[in-house]
């Protein structure tokens, strides 16, 4: 099945890839602006980490069930 079959089978799939790149992008572009935040350009990683863990996670739930 190719992305664009997948696309069309699951439209959700689309939908969490743009938010995950418009949140990620927020994250990292407000990084410089955060001042009270020990480290601050972690956090878009960490957002990044997130949607993948969560995305591996409905893989597998997917797959199994």
């Amino acid at each position: 099945m190719s992305f664009f079959e997948a696309v069309k089978k699951h439209p959700l799939i689309l939908i969490l890839l743009a938010l995950c790149a418009i949140s990620t992008f927020t994250i990292a572009s407000a990084a410089p602006v955060m001042t009270n935040i020990a480290n601050p350009d972690r956090m878009w990683i960490m957002q990044l980490a997130y949607y993948a863990i969560g995305g591996l996670i409905a893989f597998a739930i997917y797959k199994v069930g």
